[in-house]
């Protein structure tokens, strides 16, 4: 079963172009620990995709055309202008200015040691975009970082498998999720590579929680859309015990909250929370949300069942 498309960019300048991908468009990524390459080998991850066929030859508006047979990429986005001048604060260059492309308004990106990028904006006259088709189903990863206070949410990177490690020896956080006990560095980068996973494989959002200042991950927040569909959604957070105490839980928690509300599908934000654990009630509540009661035997954690707390947060409740 073919689960995913895999593009290759030839580059005259692999390095830079690396950077581009990573630091201009900021697209996760991970280590191709397996190359005989220098350790800069990156492959990076970026959501939803789609695949179209176009013939070489034919007629549009009375005129006929023909392109070589070639492959193109095109990087898709909701605004062309809001997208420019955004990657433009990021050092991107464009070749030429945005044109009406009969399907939407669309611009050439410049890719450092490669050749350029489309970047079209595709209109609702034009032939649909098959993500857009999808949004329903899981959004796509924020174009703009969400941020609340001292911290940012964005993607992993194989540089957070410190964190990782670190999260790994609090004697909970392992019973609650995918991260090993007093997990190695392998196991540390197997963890992180996971969550890069979770928007494509369709379970939703898993950020890092940074400082804002030094970029430095403390720990990981994620937006669990399963039931999106309901308009649900639960959240998740843990912070390394060395960032604790600090109020970065409850700015990470409020920065993905907001985040929530820009997904119009989704209405309902749920906690579960085990009574005692104290700190993550005072998270919930310093970021606004609800008790709403006690679930017995909930779920099974460390091989016993256990009650939870549900806390929720709403969208009416916010507006």
């Amino acid at each position: 079963m073919i689960t995913a498309l895999h593009t290759l960019v030839y580059s005259d300048d692999h390095t830079a172009t690396r950077a581009f991908f990573k630091d201009v468009l900021r697209w996760p990524f991970v280590n191709d620990e397996g190359s005989t390459e220098p350790s800069d080998w990156l492959i990076f991850g970026f959501g939803r995709g789609e695949l179209g066929v176009h013939p070489t030859a034919g007629d549009q508006g009375g005129s006929s055309w023909t392109e070589p047979r070639h492959h193109e990429i095109s990087l898709m986005c909701d605004d062309i202008e809001s997208t420019m001048s955004e990657l433009s604060g990021r050092g991107a260059e464009f070749n030429g200015e945005p044109q009406e492309m009969g399907f939407g308004i669309g611009v050439r990106l410049h890719v450092p040691g490669a050749d350029d990028i489309l970047l079209p904006a595709p209109s609702q006259a034009g032939v649909p975009s098959l993500n857009s088709t999808m949004a329903a189903d899981l959004p796509p990863w924020p174009q703009v970082a969400p941020r609340h206070g001292g911290v940012v949410l964005r993607a992993f990177t194989t540089g957070d498998a410190a964190m990782a490690r670190e999260l790994s020896t609090d004697p909970y956080v392992p019973m609650i999720g995918t991260l090993s006990a007093n997990a190695s560095e392998q196991q540390a980068l197997e963890w992180v590579e996971r969550q890069l996973q979770r928007l494509p494989e369709g379970t939703g959002f898993s950020f890092a929680i940074a400082e804002s200042a030094t970029d430095v991950a403390l720990g990981g927040a994620g937006l669990w859309c399963q039931e999106l569909s309901a308009g649900r959604a639960t959240a998740g957070y843990a912070v390394v015990p060395s960032a604790r105490g600090r109020g970065v839980a409850t700015d990470a928690l409020i920065a993905l909250t907001s985040f929530g509300w820009t997904i119009a599908e989704l209405h309902r934000i749920e906690l579960y929370i085990e009574e005692w654990n104290i700190a993550s009630v005072r998270t919930a509540e310093r970021a606004g949300f609800q008790r709403e009661g006690l679930l017995r035997s909930h779920q099974e954690i460390g091989g016993r069942r256990r009650d939870m707390l549900i806390y929720a947060a709403t969208r009416d409740a916010t507006s």
